[in-house]
């Protein structure tokens, strides 16, 4: 078994401008991985207390890219995956929050391609996750990873 990190898209509904429901992950695969609900209901306690940064740049992250963090993490059965709450924090919350109360605003029109990735670091082989040792931290910013089938949507 080798470990691997990759970027993760993931599911967003508004709540409030500064708070949002995140799918965070679902059992299925993602760039090429394979990742079950057994492995992802262990995780749980993983995605309590991420930061979320704005934009996508793996170059440098800054205390002033802060934009929000996840709290009380959960099962979604039905979904098979991780749900989580997004809320507005740090220096750059206001862009969270601005693109939220925007998204809430417009709820009538089409998607507006503005999502979130995860940094996820795991134990695999063969394309099969076997265990999700840490998640680093979210992106928030244009056409997320892992194929950005996932936006922050606005229906």
């Amino acid at each position: 078994m080798t470990q691997h990190r990759h970027r993760l898209a993931l599911e967003v509904n508004p709540i409030s401008p500064d708070s949002f429901e995140i799918l965070a992950i679902t059992a299925g695969t993602a760039n090429g991985w394979a990742f079950s609900a057994e492995v992802l209901r262990e995780s749980l306690a993983l995605w309590d207390g991420v930061n979320c940064f704005v934009d996508h740049d793996l170059a440098a992250r800054s205390v002033r890219d802060i934009a929000g963090v996840l709290r009380k993490p959960s099962w979604d059965e039905n979904a098979q995956g991780v749900r989580a709450e997004l809320q507005a924090f740090g220096p750059s919350a206001h862009v969270l929050s601005d693109i939220g109360r925007q998204i809430l605003e417009i709820s009538d029109e089409p998607t507006v391609k503005v999502g979130f990735s995860a940094d996820v670091l795991f134990k695999g082989t063969n394309g099969k996750v076997e265990k999700i040792l840490r998640i680093f931290f979210g992106r928030f910013g244009l056409q997320p990873s892992a194929g950005g089938r996932n936006f922050f949507c606005a229906r």
